[in-house]
């Protein structure tokens, strides 16, 4: 069989800048391995296809994602949330990047404070320990003033959630 590597883009319409924050347009690019004798390394991640992610995965960014058989989630840092809903495979069970499709899925909040406030504020990489336990990794807290005081507490830390 053929090997994917799927990457996530941060910015909604794989974009930067205004385009990049306009919610609901998140795009996983599919890259398969190939031959080549065009560098010194003799292969290269030629892109397949793009998948775009169900509008209710509404985020202003994307930061992680994970599959486990055809369960998936999504990560966005700066909403503090997680989409989670299925990826269709073939008659095998195989992923095929062509038909693929997402269920519209559902979304979940990362716990807030008292205040329901966001407190997981970096959230970066995101793991399915099992079928109801999700790992999170979250980055160091941006300095200078750049994140509220709160997302202190949550910052470089690994994270464990039962996921309903």
């Amino acid at each position: 069989g053929l090997f994917f590597l799927l990457g996530m883009c941060e910015g909604n319409y794989c974009s930067e800048g205004d385009r990049g924050k306009k919610p609901g347009h998140g795009q996983i690019i599919v890259m398969s391995l190939e031959e080549t004798d065009q560098n010194d390394y003799g292969c290269q991640w030629k892109t397949v296809t793009t998948l775009h992610l169900p509008h209710n995965a509404y985020f202003t960014d994307y930061s992680s994602l994970t599959i486990q058989e055809n369960r998936i989630a999504v990560s966005s840092q700066e909403d503090s949330k997680l989409w989670i809903g299925k990826i269709s495979l073939d008659n095998h069970g195989y992923f095929d990047p062509f038909s693929t499709a997402f269920t519209p899925g559902h979304v979940l909040q990362f716990p807030r404070d008292t205040n329901c406030e966001i407190i997981y504020c970096n959230i970066e990489g995101i793991h399915w320990v099992s079928d109801e336990i999700l790992v999170a990794v979250s980055d160091k807290m941006k300095s200078k003033g750049k994140q509220h005081y709160r997302c202190l507490e949550k910052d470089q830390s690994i994270h464990l959630f039962v996921v309903p």
